[in-house]
């Protein structure tokens, strides 16, 4: 449960923080999108199913308060599978970036697939926000 609290500090953090640019988009009304890159499907399968049921956790928490979300308006994630993959991951991470009414992206997952999905992001101007645990 602390991990699933953790997560949604994180992105109550990041969303005020953000608040300027989320009242400038859609007239403060639309959700607030939050990309998320993680194995769906691949070799981490488990560590994405549980990195995706810790985020809806997280959001419904969020979602469910009156007034619901950050301002009002409800977070919605946009998942993005990666297959383990550092390529895969690389391009979900363009493709988030790519759509305008993504604020930020969670993830990855495997450490593998970290160092090309932060160049992507730095180069894309988004930010991420990855969750890893050193290798020891």
């Amino acid at each position: 449960m602390q991990r699933a609290q953790l997560k949604t500090m994180l992105i109550a953090v990041f969303c005020f923080t953000s608040l300027r640019t989320l009242n400038a988009q859609a007239g403060g009304s639309a959700p607030i999108k939050i990309g998320v890159v993680g194995p769906l499907t691949g070799r981490a399968k488990i560590y994405g199913e549980i990195h995706r049921r810790s985020i809806d956790l997280a959001l419904k928490e969020l979602n469910d308060k009156k007034p619901p979300g950050i301002a009002g308006r409800i977070i919605e994630p946009v998942f993005e599978d990666d297959g383990s993959d550092p390529q895969q991951s690389k391009d979900a991470v363009e493709k988030l970036a790519a759509d305008h009414t993504v604020l930020a992206i969670l993830g990855p997952v495997n450490s593998s697939c970290a160092w090309l999905d932060l160049e992507a992001a730095h180069r894309n101007h988004i930010p991420l926000i990855a969750s890893l645990e050193p290798v020891s």
